[in-house]
């Protein structure tokens, strides 16, 4: 599912949007992606010169992101997708955002992000490449107890988080955790597949 966002200028008017996307992540249990201009920017950071950034003005921004449990995608262009075009002591801001979910980040991780050149415009324009466009489909991950008891487990759980990844933190916290279940994953195969039989022939034994 795809949104576009062309948010008001205004605060007060830009609540409408925080609660339509609140309805949305409701009842959303696919894919979802929402980018556009949200008129909104999440910290000070995002603006380059002008006034500096009040709290009231990420307040909502950001507790509609902590309430729908969203995240940035990774932009690997621009860092200020809007400027008033005033010279070289033009005022930039990052107010045009690409969120996505959590189901987006399971199953379209092959997604790159990039903020444009502005040209005409006073915005950059915001391109999401698609670099892998099927869901994978697979067997629900669970944690087995005796993973543990293997000599490298440690090591590999160290190797697994500390991957290094761009963007958000929530973003750099998945993609982590996202690493790290390959890795058991691959430790279960190679090491523990055939515990069921082992176990049998054990107790055929005893």
């Amino acid at each position: 599912m795809v949104t576009f966002v062309y948010a008001h200028n205004l605060k007060d008017e830009r609540k409408a949007l925080w609660e339509y996307v609140n309805q949305m992540s409701m009842g959303c249990q696919i894919q979802w992606i929402i980018m556009g201009n949200f008129n909104a920017v999440l910290q000070q950071e995002n603006r380059l010169r002008g006034n500096p950034i009040a709290l009231s003005e990420v307040v909502e921004f950001q507790e509609c992101i902590d309430k729908c449990i969203l995240m940035e995608l990774p932009n690997n262009g621009y860092v200020y997708s809007w400027s008033d075009k005033q010279g070289i002591n033009r005022i930039c801001s990052k107010i045009d955002w690409v969120i996505v979910n959590g189901e987006w980040i399971d199953t379209m991780e092959q997604c790159k992000t990039y903020a444009l050149s502005e040209g005409v415009s006073d915005h950059c324009p915001l391109v999401v490449e698609m670099i892998k466009t099927h869901a994978r489909k697979g067997k629900a991950f669970r944690y087995c107890n005796m993973w543990s008891k293997y000599h490298d487990f440690m090591h590999m759980v160290e190797q697994g988080w500390a991957i290094q990844v761009e963007g958000c933190k929530m973003y750099q916290v998945v993609k982590n955790w996202k690493a790290l279940k390959q890795k058991l994953r691959t430790l279960h195969k190679r090491n523990f597949s055939n515990v069921i039989n082992e176990a049998n022939k054990d107790r055929e034994e005893m």
